[in-house]
């Protein structure tokens, strides 16, 4: 048997019936079950990641327009 996990994930219900009507063991049942769940904190922690490197990006951006300024400030300084 084999299924993408998107189908799982968007039809967890149907699959746990199918694989009920076609008698498909406790393990199966349990893994589809288990995939669907950790899919979802997959994507949860995807997003998280995705929030973290774009604080990241903006911290950047911000620490090179400081060390930008003080160049152009010592600059003045010397002139």
């Amino acid at each position: 048997l084999s299924l993408e996990v998107k189908t799982i994930v968007s039809n967890t219900d149907l699959v746990l019936s199918h694989l009920k009507s076609r008698r498909a063991s406790d393990e199966a049942m349990e893994a589809a079950q288990t995939i669907a769940s950790l899919q979802s904190k997959r994507v949860a922690l995807i997003q998280e990641r995705d929030d973290f490197l774009n604080q990241r990006k903006e911290a950047s951006a911000m620490v090179g327009k400081l060390m930008r300024d003080k160049d152009n400030a010592d600059q003045e300084e010397v002139e």
